[in-house]
Parts: C-alpha cells; structure tokens; sequence
C-alpha cells in the first residue's frame, strides 16, 4: 500500500505528495498532543503535505487531500483524521504548512472535532 499520493504537473514532473495511511501507522500520533482524539479501526490520518515550490498557489492541496481520502476509502477507511493549521487565527510559517490548512479541509467536507489542543491546530475529520 502506497504511503501517500502524488500529483503530477502537465509536463509529467512530480510536483506535490501528501501522507495518508492508518492512524496506528504512525505511533507519534498516540504522544502527540495536536492528534486528540483516540484510535479505533477504519481510522485513516492525513499527516503531511509537500508542494514544490513553484507549483504552490494553484489548488495542488485540494487535489492531493482528494487523493488521499480516495486512497484511503479504496483500502478501508471509514474515517480519515487530519491536524491542520486554521491560518485565520494566525499567519503560519511556510514549514506549518506541511500540515495543510484547514480552508483545504473544510473545502473538502471535513469537520472539526473535539477541543483544539492548540487555538490555531484543530482536529478535523471525514466519514468515508
């Protein structure tokens, strides 16, 4: 199983990637104190976004998390869990941005769940 999707300019050069798998692939997400919510079978986590510079500004993130939830509905998931930056409660530095930001989730029909851990970091979540 592939541990991510990517998506491929016109020219055919690789230009972004986003991590998706099994919560329980990544055991930091169990200590992290931004993944609040806990385990349970199905659940996926989009963890991770690289966009190329150059190729960023132009909706590759919308296209990477619709990989990604397609991904992981085609392995099982029946919820995918993401950690994103709300860039409306503070300008993020372009390294938070590997997180993604949470218009990209809510555009793609995520929710938020839980108390935030941190006032710019929410949970968000995805039925499948």
């Amino acid at each position: 199983m592939p541990p991510g999707v990517l998506v491929y300019d016109a020219a055919g050069v690789p230009s972004g990637w986003c991590a998706v798998s099994p919560r329980a692939d990544y055991p930091r997400l169990t200590t992290y104190r931004i993944a609040g919510t806990d385990d349970e079978d199905g659940l996926w986590a989009v963890t991770c976004f690289l966009v190329r510079v150059g190729a960023r500004r132009h909706g590759l993130a919308d296209a990477l998390l619709d990989g990604a939830v397609d991904l992981a509905r085609r392995h099982g998931a029946r919820v995918v869990e993401a950690y994103p930056v709300d860039t409306t409660m503070r300008t993020a530095m372009a390294v938070e941005l590997r997180h993604g930001p949470l218009s990209v989730f809510l555009r793609a029909g995520f929710r938020e769940v839980g108390a935030r851990a941190a006032p710019a970091r929410p949970v968000v979540r995805l039925a499948v």
